[in-house]
């Protein structure tokens, strides 16, 4: 999935690149860099030259102390989670019908009715036992769903280009889904 990283710059929007160099096989003296190292195991033989290069002096899995106390973030962690439920809290008492929508959400679960909805749309397919072309199938699927709310669609983003959900400007959408 496309990551987007906005900032705000004189009111407006604009899109940051960042351009990340990473060399795969980093400090693998004869398979950094290579096609070979990706997806295959080193070897004993380089793994021992990689350790070298990299000045590692420490076994495999293990964190030195000082590097894992420098990373260890769950001091601040536990702080940062204690100012969000008490932000979300106010929220929630400002806003609960939002705040109940967001924590459905968060926890992947349906809107109530949602599985009701969709049996009405299958008996009602069924009922008129059709026989169509799988692309009208699919744009009356995407019709009968559409209105419902978007996080019961699709999660995955190659599914949400396909029936509109940002899609880059200037793009067409493969289906058109009717709109009333």
């Amino acid at each position: 999935m496309a990551a987007k990283i906005y900032t705000t710059k004189d009111a407006k929007i604009a899109p940051l690149k960042k351009k990340t160099l990473a060399v795969i096989g980093f400090g693998s003296p004869n398979k950094g860099g290579k096609e070979e190292c990706h997806g295959a195991p080193l070897g004993a033989e380089e793994i021992a030259l990689t350790r070298a290069a990299l000045k590692w002096n420490h076994g495999p899995f293990e964190i030195p102390a000082d590097i894992y106390a420098e990373w260890d973030a769950k001091k601040a962690g536990t702080t940062i989670e204690s100012e969000w439920n008490q932000r979300f809290a106010a929220y929630a008492k400002a806003h609960p019908e939002l705040a109940s929508e967001f924590t459905r959400r968060s926890k992947g679960e349906l809107p109530a009715d949602f599985s009701a909805k969709a049996a009405a749309y299958i008996a009602d397919v069924a009922a008129k036992g059709e026989t169509i072309a799988s692309r009208k199938a699919s744009q009356n699927t995407l019709n009968a769903f559409g209105p419902l709310p978007a996080d019961t669609m699709f999660h995955d983003e190659g599914l949400l280009w396909m029936i509109g959900a940002g899609v880059p400007a200037g793009m067409k959408r493969p289906n058109q889904v009717e709109t009333s």
